[in-house]
């Protein structure tokens, strides 16, 4: 990550060093360290009394994780070197790197957007189905006339509309390749199925749709019967082929969707995993640490967000197997055993009882997220040959 930082510092003495100066504010549950950096942006060689900088600050480096927050500043000290130097300071700025429950509720966000886009296209369709029949039937009925062109000109808007909904489209599943590729939410091939899915958006209105509707447009214009049968015949094999392909892009989406809720929930037991690490680090250091509990709480919480992510999964996965093997995990003894043992670790004032207790926390999670791995492994392997099957049927 860089966090471009430009400015302008001024003085009557020219400008001797500038300097970044920060610290870091760690989610509530966490230990604070707000000690004090700084990093040379930059000495001055000519002691300009105006000097400008453009700094690209790599904070790639830094111990930064989800719920994190860098509060920065600038500071410059000027050249006077008889009562100086001089120091002045910028206004503070922050940088928040959401945290993980936060970046998945902007993922799920995201994809409603595709579910609406989805709807309204399928809404235009159907209009654009009932226009056709009017327009069938009254070619049959050898009436064409200027309400048959009217109706072949809405038509033609109601394609538009269809169209700028791809347009739409394409942009909200750029927005998640981006927000997956930035915070690393899914996994290289999920990655690949996205942007698979985003070039089929680009090819999905052909220039063949567009075209047999302006020669239907152009035969009622004609009043050439003949012509006006074979360009219907034409349009509506278009019309069902594109139909068809939202259709299918539709249920690939839906896939897509459930397969990065398996993701999700990965990131989730490895966030786990990870806190109650902290959380045994503090309790073997036996100092009374009132963020123990801070922590503690934030785990229970945790697993709960964790568990109701298990049942969207549920819901949203479609192969029964699959889905009957997370409700079982979801309600198996070792989720049992791992929600009792979060409970009683925050009823617990002994260290020792603390420790055994927070290693017995360690060894459910990770067993949960073994049993999730095969469970998803599994699944991956049934809808591979699945997927891959409805990305050749949409080319």
């Amino acid at each position: 990550y860089l966090i471009e930082i430009l400015g302008e510092i001024s003085d009557d003495f020219g400008i001797e060093k500038a300097l970044l100066e920060y610290y870091t504010i760690k989610p509530y549950y966490l230990s604070q360290d707000t000690s004090l950096n700084e990093i040379l942006i930059f000495n001055s060689i000519n002691k300009n009394t105006t000097e400008y900088f453009n700094y690209n600050w790599d904070v790639s480096t830094l111990d930064i994780g989800p719920g994190d927050e860098i509060v920065y500043w600038i500071k410059a000290y000027d050249n006077n070197t008889e009562t100086g130097p001089g120091i002045g300071f910028s206004n503070q700025l922050r940088a928040y790197f959401p945290s993980l429950e936060e970046l998945f509720l902007n993922l799920e966000d995201e994809q409603e957007n595709i579910f609406e886009n989805f709807d309204d296209m399928n809404e235009s369709m159907e209009e654009l189905k009932n226009m056709y029949n009017d327009i069938s039937n009254d070619v049959l009925k050898e009436e064409m006339g200027w309400d048959q062109e009217q109706e072949s000109e809405e038509m033609i808007n109601e394609l538009e509309k269809i169209s700028n909904k791809i347009e739409s489209l394409e942009q909200t599943i750029e927005a998640i390749e981006q927000l997956n590729e930035n915070n690393n939410l899914i996994n290289e091939n999920l990655g690949e199925k996205i942007k698979a899915l985003q070039k089929m958006f680009q090819d999905m209105m052909t220039p063949e749709l567009m075209k047999a509707l302006q020669e239907l447009q152009n035969s009622l214009n004609e009043d050439d019967l003949k012509k006006s049968l074979e360009q219907l015949n034409n349009f509506e094999f278009e019309m069902s082929d594109l139909e068809e392909k939202i259709d299918r892009m539709m249920d690939l989406f839906e896939k897509i969707v459930a397969e990065q809720k398996l993701d999700e929930l990965i990131k989730k037991i490895e966030n786990m995993a990870n806190l109650q690490d902290d959380i045994s680090n503090e309790i073997n250091k036996n100092e009374n640490d009132s963020n123990i509990q801070t922590m503690e709480k934030k785990q229970n919480d945790n697993l709960n967000s964790f568990l109701e992510s298990m049942k969207e999964a549920e819901s949203l996965i479609k192969d029964d197997n699959t889905s009957n093997s997370l409700e079982e995990l979801r309600n198996s003894r070792t989720t049992e055993n791992l929600k009792k043992e979060i409970k009683n670790i925050s009823e617990e004032d002994n260290y020792n009882n603390k420790e055994m207790i927070s290693n017995k926390i360690k060894e459910d999670i990770s067993e949960i997220e073994n049993k999730l791995n095969e469970i998803i492994s599994e699944h991956n392997k049934k809808t591979k040959l699945e997927i891959l099957t409805m990305y050749t049927r949409i080319i």
